[in-house]
C-alpha cells in the first residue's frame, strides 16, 4: 500500500490522472473535450501548474517539436527521454491542439502513419503521448499508478481471469463452469461498452446545444429579419432536439443551418464545428 504522503498527492491529483484516463480508454469522437478536460485540470491544480510552470522556464517548444516529429532521421514519432522534458512537451503539444494551431486530425495522420483508421490514430496517441505524460508527472510525484489504475501499464495482450474449480470436479463440470463464466464476463464487457457509447451522446449532446446557444446568442449580428427568425427556429429546434436525444434530427437541422446561416461570417466557426461534431459521430 502507498505511503500517507503518496496517498495524499495521488488524491490531489486524481481529477487529472482520471481526464488522462478518460482520454485513453475513449474514442476519437469529443476529442477535443477530453483534450481541454485535461489542461482544465491542470490549470486548476497549483501543484500541477507550479510543476509545469517551472518546467517551462525557457522552454522551446518548436525546436523539440521538430526534433520529435517524423523526418528522414525520425522513422515515427518520439517523444522526449527524461520525464521532466516529456512533461513541458506533451502540455505544449496540447495547448497547440486544444488552440487549432496543431490541428489534430492531420497530426495523428502525419505521426502515425502505420494505423487504419481514426480511432486506431486516436489509440496510438494515447499510448504514445497521454501514457507517458500520465506517467511522468506520476513519477515526479513518486506515485505509483500501478497501485491504483492499469492505464499507466502497458496493456496484455492476454487476460487470464480463468475461475478455477475444485479438484475433485469432474472435466465436464470445468469447462461448463468457464463457459459460464466467459458469458458472465462478455455480457459485462458489453454492458460497458454500452455505457461508453451512452457517455460519448450525453458529451455530442451537451456540446451540440451549447453551440446552438452560441448561434442564437449570435442572432444579433444578423441583419436580414427573415434569415435571422429562420436560423432562431433552427437553434430552438436544435436545443429540444438534444434535449430529447434526437440524434438524426440534430444531423438533420445542423444542414438546413448550413443553408440558413453558412453565409453568416460570424457564425462560421460554429456552423463548421457542429459539421465536424456530426461527421465524427458517424465515422
Amino acid at each position: 500500500m502507498p505511503g500517507d504522503k503518496s496517498e495524499n498527492i495521488y488524491q490531489e491529483l486524481k481529477p487529472f490522472f482520471d481526464a488522462c484516463n478518460d482520454f485513453i480508454d475513449g474514442k476519437f469522437i469529443l476529442v477535443d473535450i477530453k483534450i481541454s478536460n485535461i489542461l482544465r485540470n491542470i490549470s486548476k491544480n497549483s501543484t500541477l501548474y507550479d510543476l509545469i510552470a517551472e518546467c517551462m522556464i525557457n522552454y522551446d517548444f518548436d525546436s523539440i517539436y521538430s526534433e520529435a516529429k517524423i523526418s528522414d532521421t525520425n522513422k515515427k514519432f518520439i517523444l522526449p527521454d527524461k520525464d521532466y522534458k516529456i512533461i513541458p512537451f506533451v502540455f505544449c503539444l496540447l495547448v497547440e491542439i486544444d488552440s487549432k494551431r496543431i490541428v489534430f486530425e492531420d497530426f495523428l495522420k502525419e505521426q502515425f502513419p502505420d494505423v487504419q483508421t481514426k480511432n486506431d490514430e486516436y489509440d496510438a496517441f494515447g499510448k504514445n503521448v497521454i501514457i507517458p505524460f500520465k506517467n511522468s508527472i506520476a513519477k515526479i510525484f513518486d506515485i505509483d499508478l500501478s497501485v491504483y489504475d492499469t492505464n499507466g501499464q502497458e496493456p496484455s495482450n492476454v487476460k487470464e481471469d480463468i475461475v478455477v474449480g475444485e479438484e475433485n470436479n469432474s472435466l465436464v463440470n470445468g469447462i461448463l463452469d468457464k463457459q459460464l463464466d466467459s458469458d458472465v464476463e462478455s455480457t459485462q464487457v458489453q454492458t460497458k461498452q454500452e455505457g461508453e457509447v451512452e457517455d460519448d451522446l450525453t458529451l455530442l449532446l451537451n456540446r451540440v446545444s451549447r453551440i446552438a446557444r452560441v448561434l442564437d446568442d449570435k442572432l444579433i449580428l444578423v441583419k436580414n429579419p427573415l434569415k435571422k427568425s429562420n436560423i432562431k427556429l433552427l437553434t430552438d429546434a436544435l436545443i429540444e432536439s438534444c434535449q430529447n436525444r434526437l440524434v438524426k434530427t440534430i444531423v438533420a437541422i445542423v444542414m438546413s443551418l448550413n443553408h440558413f446561416a453558412g453565409g453568416e461570417r460570424s457564425m462560421r466557426g460554429e456552423i463548421q464545428e457542429l459539421n465536424t461534431i456530426c461527421y465524427d459521430f458517424y465515422e
